[in-house]
């Protein structure tokens, strides 16, 4: 019984830290709406904490069929994966350290980095005199890079975290199958 619940409260953590993370990320946004990868790793976060709820009820609510919790982690570590997935696609060939320098700071021009990443920019707006309006402008010329390596950092961390979710997913759907099963279809510890 205890391992079940470790189970699920791992993926409550894992599922939370997604959730709270794509929120930051949507909160980044200054021209236009936020990327999609945003919201749907937030719906997949909120999904996961709800997966998670759900299945600690089902710990000591025997009602709650083993398929139904199987069901309920199997969409939850499935909208997780596709999730980290965008996220994967959308910062390919990013890295946070030595690429991170988004505006050369000689001709005050946006580099590819930025142009590249919307996710991380927070959205492009009106063109300005090399092109690009990005919606990290607002921090000014001596900020930007730090900004911009900041926000790489907490997407990859975020990214990570949506594959970590969806393994405890996965963890927890087989853990409370093997439990229930070895139980008689109970979760209580009285056999």
């Amino acid at each position: 019984m205890i391992l079940p619940l470790v189970s699920r409260a791992v993926q409550a953590l894992f599922a939370a830290v997604v959730l709270g993370l794509s929120i930051v990320a949507i909160r980044w946004q200054v021209y236009g709406k936020a990327p999609a990868q945003s919201g749907f790793a937030s719906f997949a976060g909120a999904f996961g904490c709800l997966a998670a709820a759900i299945g600690i009820a089902g710990i000591w609510i025997t009602a709650l069929s083993t398929l139904i919790l199987a069901i309920i982690d199997g969409v939850a570590g499935v909208c997780l994966l596709i999730a980290g997935i965008t996220y994967v696609v959308a910062l390919r060939g990013l890295d946070c350290g030595e690429a991170a320098h988004i505006l050369d700071d000689k001709q005050w021009k946006w580099l590819p980095a930025a142009i590249n990443h919307p996710l991380l920019t927070g959205g492009s707006g009106p063109k300005s005199d090399d092109g690009y309006a990005m919606g990290l402008s607002r921090y000014g010329e001596d900020k930007i890079n730090g900004v911009f390596t900041d926000r790489c950092h907490k997407a990859k961390a975020n990214m990570v975290f949506m594959f970590l979710a969806f393994a405890s997913c996965v963890a927890a759907a087989v853990l409370i199958w093997v439990h229930r099963r070895r139980n008689g279809g109970r979760m209580s510890s009285r056999v």
